[in-house]
């Protein structure tokens, strides 16, 4: 049933796109200019209204930010909603594999051959 209260979710979006499976929502949007960290707040913002209009609460434990990058010294904003800050993490477990900022799998390598000892 909540997937269907949330399958308009998506469409408040003007910038970024998004991924729903169950009660989780993935957003993403390349970044190539410091316009694009401005379009990621206004969509911020919509999510924030989204919420708000159907009456429901982001759980803050529960949401983070990971950009992707080749780089070691990957320069990021500060993201928020509702004055909130979203804290920007290296790496996300996402269904059961580590995702990490540059792709690699070393995190995840590390987690499997330390539960077979």
């Amino acid at each position: 049933m909540f997937i269907i209260y949330i399958n308009d979710l998506p469409d408040t979006l003007i910038y970024s796109s998004c991924f729903l499976f169950a009660d989780d929502a993935k957003f993403y949007k390349p970044i190539n200019s410091s316009q694009h960290y401005t379009e990621i707040d206004i969509d911020l913002e919509a999510i924030s209204s989204w919420y708000k209009k159907w009456h429901l609460n982001i759980n803050f434990s529960k949401l983070s930010a990971i950009q992707f990058s080749s780089c070691i010294s990957q320069g990021h904003m500060n993201y928020k909603i509702d004055q909130n800050d979203i804290p920007v993490v290296e790496s996300q477990k996402d269904l059961g594999v580590i995702v990490s900022y540059d792709l690699s799998w070393n995190r995840q390598y590390s987690l499997q051959s330390s539960s077979c000892h």
